[in-house]
C-alpha cells in the first residue's frame, strides 16, 4: 500500500528498514557488487537498479528491493539516463568552477584557502543538484526531465536541510567503504617492505630487475587480500548507493509525486509538517469515466420544491399513483346515534328521547330486549306520563313500530314490539318479532 505521508528526517533508518525487511536482502547486494567488475554496463546496471527502487519509493511504495524478476535492460536504461543527466550537470558545474577560479586568480588569490573552500562547496551543491535531477529523470523516465533547471532548483531550495541529511548518509557510506580498502592497504605494507629489502640486498645489477622482482612478489602476496577487500568495498558501496537514492526518494515525497503533470509543469510545494494525500501506487493509471454535470444549487432547490418526494429507489421507474378522492367526495363519518335514528325514522321528540334506549337494545341479546321492553309496554300510562313529564302531546306508543293494540284474548301474554334493525333493513330481510 502506498503511503505518501511525508516525514522530514530519519532518512537513514527508514531506508535501512525498507532495505532489510525481506529475508535474503544481502544476496542482491552481493550480485550487484560482482556486476561492478563488468566494464561500463556493470556500473550502469547498478545505478539503474538503485534508481528503479527509488522510483517506487517516491511513488509511495514501502517495499524492499527486488530479488527476482529484475529487468536488466530497464536497469541499464535508467542508469544511462542518470549518466547523461550527471554529465550535463557536471559540465555546468565545471564551467562555473573554472569561471570562479579565473576570477580568484585575476584577483590575486588563486592559490588561497578561500578558493579551495569555494570549490569544495560548489562540488557539494553540484552533487545534491545531480541527485535531485536524477530522481526527476527516473520518475518521468525521460532525460529532459532531469534538465528542468527551474523545477530542480525549486525542489533544491525548498528543503535544503533535508538534502544535507542525505549528504551525511553519502559521507558515512564513503567512510565505511574506505575501511576495508584501508585495511587491505595497511596489511600489504609489511609485504612490500620485505620485498624491497630483499631486492636491495639481492645484488641486482640494474633497476629493471629490481622492479620486476618487487612487482612479481607483491602480486603473489597481495592479490587475494586486495580482491577480497575490493569486493567487500563494492558491497558496501552498493548498499550506500541504494540508501542514498532511497533517502532522496523519501525526501521527494513531500512534493506529492502522484499529482505531477508534464516535466515542464511547476512543482507542487507543501510544508514539511503537512501530510500528502495517501493513495495506491499506480504508475499506469486507467482512464476514468467522465463525471456527469451537476445542476446548480438554485435549480436543484427549485426542482425539489416542485417535485413530490418519491420513495422509489433510483434507477427504477416510479409507479403511477392512484387518484385519491377529494375530501368533499368522501362521506363524513356519522356518529352511532345518528345512524340509528336514520334506520328507525323517528317522527317526534319522544322518538328522539327513546333512541338511546333502542341503541342499547341492539347491542344486547334478544332475551334481554324482551325483558326491557315489557315494562314500559304493559304498565299503565300513568307511569309513562310521569316518566315523560312535560311532553303532553306524546303518542300513545313510546316505541315506534308498536302499532297493533293489545287484544282481550292476549291477556297474560307479553307482546313483543317490532324492532327493525339496521342490518336487516340493509340486507332486505324480514323484521324480527
Amino acid at each position: 500500500m502506498a503511503d505518501m505521508t511525508f516525514v522530514n528526517g530519519h532518512y537513514l533508518s527508514r531506508a535501512w528498514r525498507m532495505m532489510t525487511q525481506d529475508k535474503g536482502w544481502l544476496a542482491p547486494m552481493c550480485i550487484l557488487a560482482l556486476s561492478l567488475y563488468v566494464p561500463i554496463f556493470g556500473a550502469l546496471g547498478v545505478t539503474g537498479y538503485a534508481l528503479c527502487w527509488a522510483r517506487l519509493t517516491a511513488w509511495g511504495v514501502d517495499a524492499a528491493p527486488k530479488q527476482r524478476g529484475v529487468r536488466v535492460g530497464e536497469c541499464i536504461g535508467a542508469g544511462w539516463r542518470a549518466f547523461v543527466i550527471s554529465l550535463g550537470w557536471g559540465l555546468l558545474a565545471g564551467i562555473v568552477a573554472s569561471a570562479l577560479a579565473w576570477m580568484m586568480d585575476f584577483a590575486g588569490t588563486g592559490g588561497s584557502i578561500v578558493l579551495g573552500i569555494l570549490l569544495v562547496g560548489l562540488d557539494i551543491f553540484a552533487g545534491l543538484l545531480v541527485l535531485v535531477a536524477n530522481l526527476r529523470g527516473c520518475i518521468y523516465q525521460k532525460i529532459g526531465a532531469g534538465f528542468g533547471f527551474s523545477q530542480v532548483w525549486t525542489m533544491f531550495a525548498h528543503d535544503l536541510g533535508g538534502l544535507f541529511r542525505i549528504l551525511g548518509i553519502a559521507v558515512l557510506g564513503g567512510l565505511v567503504t574506505a575501511i576495508p580498502l584501508a585495511i587491505a592497504i595497511f596489511s600489504m605494507i609489511p609485504s612490500v617492505m620485505s620485498l624491497l629489502w630483499g631486492a636491495y640486498y639481492s645484488y641486482a645489477t640494474n633497476s629493471a630487475a629490481l622492479i620486476a622482482t618487487s612487482v612479481a612478489g607483491l602480486i603473489q602476496s597481495a592479490m587475494l587480500p586486495m580482491l577480497l577487500a575490493s569486493y567487500v568495498a563494492n558491497v558496501i558501496s552498493v548498499v550506500a548507493m541504494l540508501l542514498v537514492y532511497t533517502a532522496g526518494a523519501l525526501w521527494i515525497r513531500q512534493f506529492n509525486v502522484p499529482v505531477w503533470g508534464s516535466p515542464s509543469d511547476p512543482v507542487p510545494l507543501s510544508s514539511g509538517s503537512d501530510p500528502v494525500p495517501t493513495g495506491f501506487y499506480n504508475p499506469y493509471p486507467q482512464p476514468q469515466p467522465a463525471s456527469q454535470p451537476q445542476p446548480s444549487p438554485a435549480a436543484q432547490a427549485a426542482s425539489q420544491s416542485q417535485a413530490p418526494v418519491s420513495a422509489v429507489a433510483p434507477g427504477q421507474p416510479a409507479a403511477p399513483a392512484e387518484p385519491q378522492p377529494s375530501l368533499a367526495e368522501k362521506p363524513a363519518p356519522q356518529p352511532p346515534v345518528a345512524e340509528e335514528q336514520a334506520a328507525i325514522g323517528p317522527s317526534s321528540s319522544q322518538a328522539q328521547e327513546a333512541t338511546p334506549i333502542q341503541l342499547v337494545l341492539d347491542d344486547q341479546p334478544q332475551t334481554d330486549v324482551e325483558a326491557d321492553v315489557q315494562e314500559p309496554t304493559v304498565d299503565s300510562h300513568d307511569g309513562r306520563e310521569e316518566e315523560v313529564g312535560e311532553f303532553e302531546d306524546a303518542p300513545e306508543s313510546p316505541i315506534p313500530g308498536m302499532e297493533r293494540p293489545i287484544a282481550d284474548d292476549d291477556e297474560g301474554e307479553i307482546v313483543t314490539p317490532l324492532i327493525v334493525h339496521k342490518e336487516d333493513e340493509e340486507e332486505g330481510g324480514e323484521p324480527e318479532e
